[in-house]
């Protein structure tokens, strides 16, 4: 493999969540730091502290990745303008880097304007998640982008079984690690802060509906726990759900998008993180949990346990009473929590940070690239 080879790139994300830029601008920083010749396409709407330069292209973005008239005629007329852009630099790579009605239309466009570049996307979710109200539009979106793909990425062993099995791709499909937090010292719980947090969107797939069942077991075993629920709910979560997870005495509900400024203060006040996920192929939840030095609390699912130090101490799936159980039992033992908060960012540490990302990507762009047959 080319290993001395002067990798050119692209990377591309016209999304607003803070998530996905900072996969676009962390994986760019690493490559960077590494000597690689690298340009990312963005949004303008800039969610994370950032300090672009001139090789941080930014662009006006619709405010929902989901397709409308007004973003399909956007992104027809500005889809021949950036790949020009992108052009301009020569790129051996272009990697899109998460779903978005644009990419199709750039993606289109690149390859009349720059045959011969090597384009990779990443599937997050490949097939969606059973129940969730865009799956159709997600299994739609794939299928017909790619066609015109030289590679697919994912990020774990259930994504990249969905792809091949589900998808196939005519293309290759790589795994390399989710690397989209960065990791800060390690600051354990505080000792007798009974607080648990169940952070980020509300779907259907994190188990909203065993939410109640769980908040009651937990205040029965112990009512000074507490647990904080921050997250927007998604549009076909029923208001009733809500209103009764809410209800619980032991619940703090704080429903709504939850601010990049406001992440840290959510989990260094906690002292674990909830889980309770019916459906898995990544999270970045588990990744902020470990790097704030946060153990969590998840049923045993397929696609989890590479996401653990520790697997024997998953809970078997949707057993809320022993979920509740684990719960409170780590709550009530400081020195089992900090153990298992200190392996937890210890092991997310040396799996997932943004430079064990960086470092599988610019190995997957050699490989594109070395690929005599294209």
């Amino acid at each position: 493999m080319g290993v001395e080879k002067n990798i050119r790139v692209v990377l591309v994300s016209f999304s607003e969540l803070p998530t996905m830029q900072k996969y676009l601008y962390y994986t760019y920083e690493e490559l960077r730091s590494q000597a690689v010749e690298a340009w990312t396409l963005g949004s303008a709407s800039l969610a994370i502290d950032m300090v672009t330069s001139e090789r941080n292209w930014l662009v006006e973005t619709p405010d929902s990745p989901r397709p409308s008239v007004e973003s399909i005629k956007a992104a027809r007329d500005m889809s021949r303008e950036l790949a020009s852009r992108i052009a301009a630099v020569n790129p051996d790579v272009v990697h899109f880097v998460n779903k978005h009605t644009w990419n199709y239309f750039l993606i289109r466009a690149l390859r009349k304007t720059i045959p011969d570049v090597h384009i990779l996307h990443t599937f997050h979710d490949p097939i969606g998640h059973e129940g969730d109200s865009i799956q159709r539009g997600v299994v739609l979106y794939h299928k017909v982008v790619q066609r015109m793909l030289d590679g697919i990425v994912v990020h774990s062993s259930v994504a990249l079984e969905q792809a091949k099995s589900k998808l196939r791709p005519k293309c290759s499909v790589f795994q390399v690690p989710l690397g989209v937090v960065r990791w800060i010292p390690y600051d354990g719980p505080c000792a007798g802060r009974k607080e648990a947090l169940i952070f980020g969107r509300i779907n259907s797939y994190k188990g909203v509906k065993l939410y109640p069942q769980i908040l009651r077991r937990i205040n029965e075993l112990d009512p000074e726990v507490r647990v904080v629920i921050a997250g927007k709910p998604a549009n076909d979560i029923e208001p009733a759900l809500l209103n009764e997870v809410s209800s619980q005495p032991n619940a703090e509900c704080h429903y709504g998008f939850i601010e990049e400024q406001d992440l840290d203060a959510y989990f260094s006040q906690c002292s674990i993180v909830l889980m309770p996920y019916t459906s898995i192929t990544q999270s970045g939840v588990v990744l902020d949990a470990y790097s704030h030095s946060r153990c969590v609390v998840a049923f045993d699912i397929e696609g989890i346990r590479q996401y653990v130090p520790d697997p024997s101490q998953l809970v078997s799936a949707f057993d809320c009473d022993l979920y509740a159980k684990r719960i409170v039992s780590l709550l009530n033992d400081s020195e089992s929590l900090c153990l298992k908060a200190h392996d937890s960012w210890k092991f997310g540490k040396e799996h997932y940070a943004p430079e064990s990302m960086a470092n599988e990507l610019l190995r997957v762009y050699e490989e594109v690239t070395d690929d005599a047959g294209r």
